[in-house]
């Protein structure tokens, strides 16, 4: 059998694995939550460190477009300087903003991807988190307004029909303060 991490051994593995399997959800929620939160704080100091005469908002930019793209680092970095905001890696505080927002507005919606995976599957840390919400179009304006609170969000691409369907909420974009 080959392992996730060449460095481990398969008996260890399984034995981990199990582990997570069993623990309540709760803790694996705090594990990812610890995990993203450690990872996001040392891509930051590396790139503070790397460019020790960078302000807030430029690391900020530069950890979203080394983990995403340039488009989504310049709509974080202008939503910075707009909302005097600061980033946030807690994975609670962005799951809440999201909810909240799809239960106000009673939109059926659940959560994918390397959020979804790390809890029920192998942990890894998660710098965003997909959700797959049910839309309509008599509610759109009214999502896009409340998103705009919260996050950074590309109106255009959430316009478009075949991603209406898919909102993705990235831990690097930013949180009132």
């Amino acid at each position: 059998m080959r392992t996730q991490s060449r460095d481990t051994h398969p008996e260890a593995e399984r034995v981990l694995i199990e582990l997570i399997r069993k623990a309540p959800m709760s803790k694996r929620f705090r594990l990812l939550r610890s995990m993203t939160a450690v990872a996001a704080k040392l891509n930051q100091q590396n790139i503070r460190q790397l460019h020790p005469d960078f302000a807030k908002e430029e690391i900020a930019a530069t950890f979203a477009t080394d983990h995403y793209d340039r488009k989504l680092a310049q709509g974080i970095q202008s939503i910075l300087k707009q909302r005097k905001t600061s980033l946030t890696s807690d994975l609670l505080d962005t799951l809440s903003s999201m909810v909240k927002i799809f239960e106000l507005l009673h939109v059926p919606y659940y959560v994918e991807g390397t959020m979804a995976l790390s809890l029920y599957g192998m942990q890894r840390a998660a710098f965003n988190i997909d959700f797959v919400a049910d839309l309509q179009p008599n509610l759109s304006d009214n999502v896009i307004k409340l998103l705009k609170t919260t996050c950074y969000i590309d109106e255009l691409a959430y316009r478009l029909p075949q991603i209406r369907l898919l909102i993705r909420r990235y831990i690097a974009g930013s949180r009132n303060t």
